[in-house]
């Protein structure tokens, strides 16, 4: 998907990872942006059975820039912490 044209009819977001995650451990923050630019998570769909892809639930405007970090609390499977890491999307007029 282009993160500069996102349909903002689209109420899912699918995020996936390299490896098996620790489906317990996960946290969200403002982009740089801040709050202003929030990607609010509406539900949280779960984890898929690998552990690689978490599905989300979100609600988009038109014409909207949105941002959210992928903190640090999230964690593999085997410990390792995830390097923030920011989710950037323009929706479309």
């Amino acid at each position: 998907i282009d993160s500069r044209a996102v349909d903002p009819s689209i109420k899912e977001l699918k995020i996936e990872f390299s490896k098996p995650m620790d489906i317990l451990s996960r946290g969200f923050d403002f982009g740089p942006e801040g709050e202003a630019a929030a990607l609010f998570i509406q539900t949280l769909e779960g984890w898929d059975e690998t552990g690689t892809v978490l599905t989300v639930g979100i609600s988009l405007e038109p014409g909207r820039l949105y941002q959210l970090v992928l903190s640090n609390d999230f964690r593999s499977a085997d410990g390792v912490h995830l390097e923030p890491y920011l989710i950037e999307i323009q929706t479309t007029d």
